[in-house]
């Protein structure tokens, strides 16, 4: 009975908090809301002139931000699309029912928004700025030549005014309905797919969208409000002068507000607006001058220091730790290593030479938690891959000539300076990667022992004396160096993944071309190069090209293709390691994958549940789950199902999501938009074909929230292909046989674990299971530097680590000795 009421106030609870997950900030703004429609009642003409000011501020930087935070583009159009709602409200308020202007104000920017949208949407960057800042001067000088031409007048006179209570709450409406939007289309499919899309538009095809017709529409819906803005201001002036109306510091000042506060989240422009808008309604009448240099000043170092600007202070932490997020802020952007500086424009490793690349162009390295491209990185092509592939081909002999002392000598020397630089490379991890403080010290004191095992390889390639059938002979079956090995590494865990193929591969006497992920090229590249040139490897030994996403196609064809290329190592996508393989068939060359996976954690009966409850947490949510071999299944016997569900939703609530540099922090951002855009995807399409959502399920900026489905089915996404972010099924089978039917119903093959207190019956279903891998009593997500590493099925080809590394980066050759003089068949 006991037990029963228990999981009744238990499950009970559950749904309460459910129901009011999420609320929270939408019963605040409906207060603020309340408060500020109380302001008029006041009585106080210059309360409400003032509460006016800045409702106006909040709704142009958040409709400035609709658009241009989600995308990325710097649009500076915001004075034409109020300059134009503005004038509309003069041309079309005689005979007009207050608030009509406003709504054909905001039809008229509407309309040339479409038009300047299909026009312009096309370019990034500057081009964009320029563009949009030329449509407003464009737009501007129109108005004022027709006003000259037609009317001889620098102002009109506006035929009507409202009262100012009139046009109080009409603001209250456009405020309250763009931040609204704001708010929910950063929620929506389109806002996810706009962030994809303002980032890498070549990647936005795979969100199933069209790019373009988004692009324009949320451009048009931004350029509305905008326009209903300043059809309803418009009616605050006695007169309409286009200096007034078409002033460009209104675009300026619409960006800054919105940069101030972070353009990135709905609250930022909020923020941002409120504060300037205060500080500027209270002190610029008075105090003109002196406001606006101090003010200049401190918007300078704001916006330039602090990438979440004042909304950052306080919400991405919530700790009031000013002094921290400051320090931080200026010593990201201060020297950190001898050759690169605060300018962060790196170059590329080749020959031994630091070289830019072709043409100078680079492409942007971003911080995923903040957006921020903090570095600018070299753009190599496929010529830049020949020339690296041939200078790691001339040097290859020397090298292999040296002894194994030698050799590994310049190995440990690299994992003394990696022990030394540690702090300094998990920072980088951090900035590059959203790696949290317990992932990035992981692989940092991984990566340390790693190189030093790497080293004692060169003294373990040995070789075999066989005996023969022909008298006189004796075979040696002997390994040597492959050669020039190709080495393409993912962005997740840039140093493990980048250093398991590079490391072995020295010190067994290869030379390496390595071109790392262009979402991590620094830390999965650069930053290696420098630390093994500074270890002393030879010129054209170690070589590290970079090239951005439209690159890789010609620079991975290089690297496959290359006629002095013996072996490629590839981590990443199935996909792309299925492209891979067919070329390297096409060329006979070795490529050891290590590619996807949907490991499953089985739970049976006898399970401990705290450990099956904390292996799960951490096998699905580590790393927010970007990981090959994460618990993304959670295959539980069904008499303790429920009770395994409700201990792990309760531990999964207690995840703590936000700044990755907090050590408290146990989910980091999702590594981009694209990738946060296909995680929502796989979680609306098992809601909308039934799973359950037991807990998370939402973007919170550039994070997910860790979540758990129920109710999964082999009809959903999330069932079969590889989500890679912070989501895990809980999976309920009636016994182990099932257990492990479910668990091999997948084309991937890589981990597993088994949790029971059974070690004999765990052996025995792990020896039944599917994979490359498998962890009794473990979670699916373990390495070890010596262990053979590496998946079988859809998960890849070959094996990393120990001795395995023997057999992918040397090859075994026949060597025979004939002593004696052997007699052939045509001797006579």
């Amino acid at each position: 009975m006991a037990q029963a009421v228990s999981w009744t106030v238990g499950r009970t609870r559950h749904h309460v908090l459910r129901a009011l997950e999420g609320r929270t900030g939408r019963a605040w703004a409906a207060v603020a809301v309340i408060l500020l429609a109380a302001v008029p009642a006041l009585g106080q003409a210059y309360a409400t002139s003032l509460a006016l000011a800045i409702l106006a501020h909040v709704a142009m930087a958040s409709a400035w931000s609709l658009f241009s935070g989600l995308t990325g583009y710097m649009s500076l159009a915001a004075a034409a699309f109020y300059g134009v709602g503005a004038y509309t409200t003069f041309l079309f308020n005689s005979g007009s029912v207050w608030p009509g202007p406003v709504v054909v104000g905001a039809a008229v920017a509407a309309a040339l928004a479409f038009v300047a949208g299909g026009l312009t949407l096309r370019l990034r960057g500057p081009y964009f700025a320029i563009l949009t800042f030329g449509l407003a001067e464009l737009v501007h000088h129109l108005v004022s030549w027709y006003e000259f031409s037609f009317t001889r007048t620098v102002g009109r006179m506006l035929l009507f005014r409202p009262s100012l209570n009139a046009v109080y709450y009409t603001m209250l409406v456009v405020a309250a309905v763009t931040v609204s939007l704001a708010f929910w289309i950063r929620r929506s499919r389109w806002g996810l797919a706009l962030m994809a899309i303002g980032n890498d538009e070549e990647r936005a095809d795979v969100l199933g969208v069209r790019p373009t017709w988004i692009k324009i529409g949320v451009f048009v819906l931004s350029a509305a409000l905008m326009g209903a803005t300043g059809a309803t201001n418009a009616a605050r002036w006695t007169y309409l002068d286009p200096q007034i109306a078409f002033n460009p510091l209104i675009s300026f000042q619409t960006v800054i507000m919105a940069m101030l506060g972070g353009a990135a989240q709905w609250w930022g422009p909020v923020a941002g607006a409120v504060f300037i808008g205060l500080i500027a309604e209270l002190f610029l009448v008075r105090f003109r001058y002196a406001y606006m240099i101090a003010l200049g000043v401190v918007l300078i170092g704001i916006v330039l220091l602090l990438p979440h600007g004042i909304a950052g202070w306080y919400l991405e932490e919530r700790t009031g730790d000013l002094v921290r997020t400051a320090r931080w802020s200026v010593r990201r952007r201060m020297l950190r290593w001898r050759r690169f500086g605060m300018a962060r424009r790196y170059q590329m490793f080749i020959d031994g030479q630091w070289q830019d690349a072709p043409g100078g162009q680079t492409f942007p390295d971003r911080n995923p938690a903040t957006g921020e491209a903090f570095a600018h990185i070299p753009a190599g092509n496929a010529e830049t891959a020949r020339r690296a592939v041939e200078a790691a081909s001339r040097a290859q002999r020397e090298w292999a000539e040296l002894t194994a002392a030698e050799r590994s000598a310049v190995l440990l020397r690299a994992a003394d300076i990696w022990e030394r630089r540690s702090e300094t490379l998990a920072k980088l991890l951090t900035e590059e990667t959203g790696s949290i403080a317990k992932k990035r010290m992981f692989e940092v004191g991984y990566c340390k022992d790693l190189i030093r095992q790497a080293a004692s390889l060169a003294y373990e390639v040995g070789g075999e004396i066989a005996p023969s059938n022909v008298r006189g002979k004796v075979n040696h079956f002997i390994r040597q160096p492959a050669g020039v090995v190709s080495v393409i590494s993912p962005w997740n865990f840039p140093y493990i993944l980048t250093l398991r193929a590079v490391a072995p591969a020295l010190a067994l006497g290869n030379t390496v071309v390595l071109k790392p992920s262009e979402e991590s090229p620094i830390a999965g590249g650069l930053v290696i190069a420098e630390i093994f040139e500074e270890a002393g490897v030879p010129p054209g030994v170690l070589n590290v090209i970079t090239c951005p996403r439209e690159g890789v196609q010609e620079v991975g064809e290089v690297l496959v293709g290359h006629p002095d290329v013996r072996v490629i190592s590839f981590t990443g996508s199935t996909f792309t390691g299925r492209k891979l393989a067919e070329l390297a068939g096409r060329h006979l060359k070795r490529i050891i994958l290590e590619l996807g996976g949907k490991s499953p954690i089985i739970v049976l009966e006898d399970a401990d549940l705290d450990l099956a409850t904390s292996a799960a947490c951490f096998g699905g949510f580590f790393h927010q789950g970007q990981i090959c071999m994460a618990s993304s299944r959670l295959i539980v016997e069904q008499p303790v199902a429920e009770q395994f569900t409700s201990q792990l939703v309760e531990k999964v609530r207690h995840l703590k999501i936000g700044d990755p540099n907090d050590l408290e922090t146990d989910i980091g951002p999702i590594i981009s938009p694209t990738q946060l855009a296909k995680i929502q995807e796989h979680v609306e399409d098992a809601v909308s074909k039934g799973a359950r959502l037991l807990t998370g399920g939402r973007a919170r900026g550039p994070y997910f929230e860790p979540t758990v489905l129920a109710g999964v089915t082999p009809e959903m996404r999330v069932y079969y292909e590889e989500t890679f972010g912070p989501v895990v099924s809980v999976i309920p089978v009636k016994d182990a046989e099932e257990a492990v039917q479910v668990a091999n119903d997948t084309m991937y093959g890589l981990s597993a674990g088994i949790i029971t207190q059974d070690p004999e019956r765990g052996m025995q279903l792990a020896g039944r299971l599917e994979t490359g891998m498998a962890h009794i009593n473990d979670s699916s997500m373990h390495d070890e530097p010596h262990a053979p590493f590496g998946g079988i099925k859809a998960s890849g080809l070959g094996r990393h680590g120990g001795k395995a590394a023997i057999e992918a980066f040397t090859e075994t050759r026949w060597i025979s000795l004939q002593a004696e003089r052997r007699h052939y068949p045509f001797d006579r």
